[in-house]
C-alpha cells in the first residue's frame, strides 16, 4: 500500500501518456492553459477513438459519442442497420454481460467526467488536477 500510494508511489508523467493525449495537449500545456489542454486532449481522443475507430468499424455516421457507444455495446442483438461491437464471445454468462456493460459505462464516464466538463466550464484547472 505504501509503495503504491505513499512517498514511493510512481509519478504521473505527461510524457508517458498515450501520444493522442500528449500531442493533443502539448502546445496549450506549455503555456499553462491547462483546462484548454485537457479539452484539446479530450477532443483528440474522442476523434481518434470514436470517429476513426468505432464509426468506421460499424459503418455508422448517424450517431456519435454517447449514443454511438450505447448502440454498439447494447446487449440487444445487432442488425444490418444497427451493428454491435463485441469484446468477447457471448457465452450467456455474467462475464460477457459485465464486460460489455463496463465498456459502455467507461465511454459514458469519459464523456461525462472528462470531455463535457472541460468543454462547458470556463474555470482554469490547476496543473495537478489537469494532469490527473
Amino acid at each position: 500500500m505504501r509503495a503504491n500510494l505513499g512517498d514511493d508511489a510512481p509519478d504521473l508523467l505527461a510524457a508517458s501518456m498515450h501520444s493522442w493525449v500528449r500531442d493533443g495537449a502539448r502546445s496549450l500545456w506549455s503555456t499553462a492553459h491547462h483546462r484548454d489542454a485537457v479539452g484539446a486532449a479530450a477532443r483528440r481522443v474522442n476523434a481518434e477513438v470514436q470517429n476513426a475507430e468505432v464509426q468506421n468499424k460499424v459503418a455508422r455516421r448517424d450517431l456519435s459519442e454517447g449514443k454511438l457507444f450505447q448502440s454498439v455495446f447494447s446487449p440487444n442483438p445487432g442488425s444490418a442497420t444497427e451493428p454491435r461491437l463485441r469484446i468477447i464471445a457471448d457465452d450467456g454468462g455474467a462475464t460477457y454481460k459485465n464486460v460489455h456493460r463496463g465498456a459502455l459505462m467507461m465511454a459514458d464516464g469519459w464523456f461525462a467526467a472528462v470531455r463535457n466538463p472541460v468543454a462547458n466550464d470556463v474555470s482554469e484547472l490547476g496543473e495537478n488536477e489537469a494532469l490527473e
